[in-house]
Order: C-alpha cells, then structure tokens, then sequence
C-alpha cells in the first residue's frame, strides 16, 4: 500500500523546502512516544475528550494533558469547545493513514476491543 506525502500539507505552505522536511521529523519524533501513539490511534478511533482518553488508557489526566499538548504543539492533533468540553480530534489524514499501514504490517486493529 502507497502513501503519498504532500509536504504541502503540512500547515505551512510559506515554509521553505527544508523547513518541511525539519517540520516533518519534529512530528516523527513527537510519534516516537507509545503513549502518544497510543493516544492518536484512540483519536483516530473517535474524537474524544481528555477524561475519555485517560480512563481508556488507564492514566492520569495530567499525564493525558501533557501528551496532548505536545502531540497539538506538532499539529498531529486539534481540539474544539463543545460548552465546557473539549474535544480533540486527528488534525488530517496522514496519520489515519499510517496507521492504517501499520495494522497491516503490525497485526494492530483499528477498532477497539
């Protein structure tokens, strides 16, 4: 299976051809984290609150927040208020994507059991 990298699509079309390639590693290396990637393949499951996130991976809130903002720093991820809720979502579709390779190559679902 093929994925085609459009490093235009990377939220920076003013970035100079190195600084999206830089762009680009900096997210590999904000995915090097199994919790982290734990978390983006919940997102990519269902957009989800923290506490949502938290109890399905048996950790701290804090821990989560921490995680999510690195993962929003490296535009992996967003977020949007419903009331006094926010929602965090996957911020495109190359991580659905790589993900999506990896289950076949890795035996990972992309359902929950």
């Amino acid at each position: 299976m093929a994925i085609n990298v459009d490093l235009n699509e990377l939220h920076a079309p003013e970035y100079s051809e190195t600084e999206k390639w830089e762009r680009m590693a900096s997210v590999f290396k904000t995915l090097s984290d199994a919790t982290r990637l734990k978390i983006v393949h919940e997102l990519i499951i269902k957009e989800q609150r923290v506490c949502d996130i938290a109890r399905d991976l048996a950790m701290s809130l804090p821990a989560i927040s921490y995680h999510l903002k690195l993962l929003r720093d490296a535009s992996v991820i967003k977020c949007r208020r419903d009331g006094k809720n926010i929602f965090y979502s996957i911020d495109g579709q190359l991580l659905c994507d790589l993900f999506r390779v990896g289950s076949i190559s890795g035996h990972m679902t992309e359902s929950k059991s």
